[in-house]
This record gives C-alpha cells, structure tokens and sequence, in this order.
C-alpha cells in the first residue's frame, strides 16, 4: 500500500502533468491565433500590393518567437528578488518579496514562453520548405 507521502508525490506530479498540459494548450491556442493572423496578413499583402511575402512567413515567425521570449523573460524577472529590492528603493516604498510572488510572475510570463517555443519550432520547420 501506497504511504501518505507517496499518494502527495503522486497527486503533485498529476498536478505538474495537468498544469503542464494547459500550458501546452495555452501555448498551441496562441500559437495558431498568431500564425493565422500573419497567414492572412501576408495573403492580403500578397494579394493587394501584387508581390510575393510569404517567403518572409519564417522570418516574421522567428521574430516574434524572440519577442515573446524577451516580454516572459521581463515579465518572469520582474518577480524576482532582486528586481524587487531595486524597485522597492527607487519608489521608497516596502513590499515584501515572496516566493509565491515570483511563482505568480512564473505563471504569467510561462504562455509567453510556451508560445515563442512552439513559434520558433515552426519557423525552423517551415524554413525548410520553403528555403
């Protein structure tokens, strides 16, 4: 029989597979609302103007890959302790630094992360293609 402190490994574990998997779909939602939005953009340009964009697809793919790592970057780092105490000087001001603080920052910059992952998987994808 499982102990108490194997069925809490266990539950923690579906936990980290859960809120893995929702970030994953968070991530893949995001993902396809931005590759839709520049398909479509592209199209139009292509379209109305009479040249060929598309083959700057990966490129614009891979751009925004990288300003989604440096947005959750900042927003990750902007919860950290150190960022904390500086901004606590500058503004005169005390709030107290905590881990779930910096947890909370995690969470919100993670889809932005997720997102750029699943981008810049896509664009080194679609370069070959369309080399």
């Amino acid at each position: 029989m499982p102990s108490d402190c194997e069925a809490e490994q266990s539950a923690k574990m579906d936990l980290s597979r859960q809120s893995i998997l929702n970030l994953a779909k968070r991530g893949a939602l995001y993902t396809a609302l931005i590759l839709l939005s520049d398909s479509v953009a592209l199209a139009l340009d292509s379209v109305l103007l009479s040249r060929n964009m598309f083959h700057y697809f990966t490129l614009f793919t891979l751009a925004q890959a990288g300003l989604l790592f440096f947005f959750g970057g900042a927003v990750d780092i902007a919860g950290s302790l150190s960022v904390t105490k500086v901004k606590d000087r500058v503004t005169k001001s005390e709030h107290d630094w905590s881990e779930e603080s910096h947890r909370k920052a995690q969470s919100r910059a993670a889809p932005f992360i997720m997102t750029g992952v699943f981008l810049s998987i896509f664009s080194f994808v679609l370069a070959y293609p369309f080399n």
